[in-house]
């Protein structure tokens, strides 16, 4: 998987127009901040995974700026509302992720499966909620101007306990030639130039399965 060239600072949920970030390049400095679609919060939800991010020989400090939790309306055809123009809205949305920073290398927290309840929002069908990916965005300070590094963690991964290493170019730190760069990464490390080999840094993330509740 390789990243967008939209990079993305989420709110708490995102617009029912909104698309998904293609991940079609490594890096990306644009940005847009859409609105809340129709979703309900699961107020007990019980299906939880334990999710850690760990940073592993980065160049400084790196701040935590913002953690959310994707996820999106599988059924959309079935049961969403069509544009005028023609076409679905796209149902998604991205919900904040608490994390909690254990040292200076090392964040964790719990994403949930059932973080929001299906339902029937235009009369048509269930909508049907999925957990899609994990994201989180971290910087020197979070000052503006700053490189955001920007790593991901998908559900098929999350669910399969699976740990994923994302790297990064060490020059991109604390800032790009281009203001409020966002680098997402490569997780094929193959990928990236020889002569830069020696020069990056990485952020893994791993995930472990909560005990189901009552």
């Amino acid at each position: 998987m390789r990243a967008s060239l939209i990079a993305v600072v989420f709110p708490l949920a995102i617009s029912l127009a909104c698309c998904t970030p293609s991940r079609n390049d490594t890096d990306s400095s644009s940005s847009h901040t859409p609105s809340a679609p129709l979703r309900q919060l699961n107020p007990a939800p019980k299906q939880g995974y334990r999710i850690r991010l760990t940073i592993h020989d980065a160049p400084g400090a790196l701040a935590l700026t913002d953690a959310t939790a994707q996820y999106d309306v599988v059924n959309e055809v079935q049961c969403g509302k069509q544009r005028s123009t023609g076409g679905l809205y796209r149902m998604a949305s991205n919900e904040v992720l608490p994390l909690r920073k254990v040292d200076d290398v090392t964040y964790e927290g719990v994403v949930y499966l059932d973080q929001i309840l299906d339902g029937n929002y235009y009369g048509y069908a269930v909508c049907k909620w999925e957990l899609s990916e994990v994201r989180a965005g971290l910087s020197a300070t979070g000052s503006k101007g700053e490189t955001r590094f920007a790593p991901f963690f998908s559900s098929k991964a999350v669910q399969s306990i699976d740990s994923e290493t994302r790297y990064f170019w060490k020059a991109r730190y604390p800032r790009s030639d281009v203001n409020d760069f966002t680098s997402f990464g490569e997780t094929d490390k193959t990928r990236i130039k020889s002569e830069l080999q020696n020069q990056l840094f990485t952020m893994t993330w791993s995930a472990t399965r909560m005990e189901v509740l009552p």
